[in-house]
């Protein structure tokens, strides 16, 4: 399935909890989780509910829609789930490409749509190798 995923939520919503009681790391059943497995859960659902927001705000301007016939086909088109309100057929061709786009990122997945867009690999600098001195 597409979307964000269970555990990417759980991730979320546990560093949340653990930096509102003022905690540095987040431990869970007796394990330590990665800083870069956090910021990369958190990242991946907010950038998944600002295109979420983004896109019912632009199908919105396009046409006047219900608002929660849109939300409903913004979050299924995401989650690849394949339920509908039956507003599809009433979408325009603009809104139709939007559905579609978030179809295709929702299942190939939003963090790798957004990481293969603007992946650059780090420069590699070369260092000398450091070397311990006596100094009394």
């Amino acid at each position: 399935g597409g979307g964000v995923k269970v555990t990417t939520v759980t991730v979320t919503v546990l560093a949340i909890w653990s930096y509102m009681r003022g905690r540095n790391d987040l431990n869970v059943f007796g394990r330590r989780v990665e800083g870069t497995t956090v910021r990369r859960a958190v990242l991946t659902t907010v950038f998944y509910f600002l295109v979420a927001i983004f896109s019912v705000l632009l199908i919105e301007l396009i046409q006047e829609l219900p608002l929660t016939d849109v939300l409903m086909e913004v979050f299924s088109a995401l989650g690849t789930v394949g339920l509908s309100t039956g507003l599809t057929r009433e979408l325009n061709s603009l809104s139709r490409v939007v559905i579609m786009i978030l179809m295709y990122s929702g299942r190939v997945g939003s963090l790798t749509v957004l990481l293969s867009v603007s992946e650059r690999k780090p420069k590699v600098r070369l260092r000398n190798p450091a070397e311990k001195i006596i100094v009394s």
